[in-house]
């Protein structure tokens, strides 16, 4: 107990999420979404797809479009 003490709170933080992360994947729920949408929660899947170019569109991460300001946010503002 006094071990648990003496460490940093972030590591206690982090191995508790480590946990409950572990605990959701092993729920049922997670298997049965794994198993139906493997192009998004498997990434063996997923990066054998995106490989492949088999990659499903709606699973697609795509990069924002940058943004274009308007001219009066271009241009310096007095304070």
């Amino acid at each position: 107990m006094a071990d648990l003490l003496a460490t940093k709170v972030g590591d206690h933080l982090r191995r508790h999420s480590a946990e409950q992360q572990v605990d959701e994947q092993s729920s049922a729920e997670w298997r049965l979404l794994k198993h139906l949408l493997p192009e998004a929660l498997d990434p063996v899947v997923r990066n054998e797809l995106k490989y492949l170019d088999a990659l499903p569109e709606w699973a697609v991460v795509k990069a924002a479009p940058p943004l274009k300001l308007s001219p009066q946010h271009t241009e310096p503002q007095p304070i």
